[in-house]
């Protein structure tokens, strides 16, 4: 499979770009470098990977490096509500979350690529990845989409200083389904819906390995 890493120039970004290269070297990936501080976000990235899935037709793989602008997502401390950080296994720390979400893109889109790639064999615009939910978000933004996915978000695709908007952009087109391997019913907006995806993605975790 065909597949697009976008890459943040950071020191960090540049060992981890390293690091995806090795681990997803079953397919055959064009990285796409953008300087820090990532004015741009993940508009080239994605841009090129649409472009690519239309011109090639085949399903491309879409990831970025995670954990390269910031190693510890910075979520709201709201007292008595949950976080990801109420998750950690024994052994693990809050600055493992980013290496932890990226072995779990290792698995599912190695080992378990089988399952991505059959829900993508349609002529229907389908977009596969780990988690989803009723509002289409494409959680931690690492996915597989077909040709005809590509087409449709083509037609509204575009550069927002709304980085979020790259997470949720396939609920803009009704026409695409976005289907998740892992879960299929993590909400957008999070709720506590959340806390089954956290549980799921630590569980990826292994100590000492990171």
């Amino acid at each position: 499979m065909i597949g697009v890493i976008g890459c943040l120039l950071t020191e960090c970004g540049i060992a981890i770009k390293q690091e995806m290269l090795s681990a997803l070297s079953m397919h055959t990936l064009f990285p796409v470098d953008q300087e820090p501080p990532g004015i741009y976000a993940e508009y080239p990235a994605l841009f090129y990977a649409i472009q690519l899935a239309i011109d090639t037709k085949l399903p491309v793989l879409y990831v970025h490096t995670k954990g390269a602008y910031n190693q510890i997502p910075k979520i709201p401390n709201v007292p008595g509500r949950k976080s990801f950080f109420d998750f950690m296994p024994p052994g693990a720390q809050p600055i493992d979350w980013q290496a932890t979400v990226r072995k779990m893109w290792y698995h599912e889109f190695t080992t378990n690529v089988a399952s991505y790639l059959r829900l993508v064999d349609t002529d229907n615009p389908t977009v596969a990845c780990p988690y989803t939910g009723p509002g289409k978000a494409t959680w931690q933004n690492g996915f597989i989409m077909n040709p005809a996915a590509a087409n449709e978000i083509y037609k509204i695709f575009h550069y927002t200083n709304n980085r979020w908007w790259y997470e949720v952009m396939f609920n803009d087109t009704p026409q695409v389904q976005v289907i998740g391997v892992l879960m299929n019913h993590i909400a957008n907006p999070l709720n506590d819906t959340r806390f089954d995806m956290f549980k799921s993605i630590w569980s990826f975790y292994k100590p000492n390995k990171q």
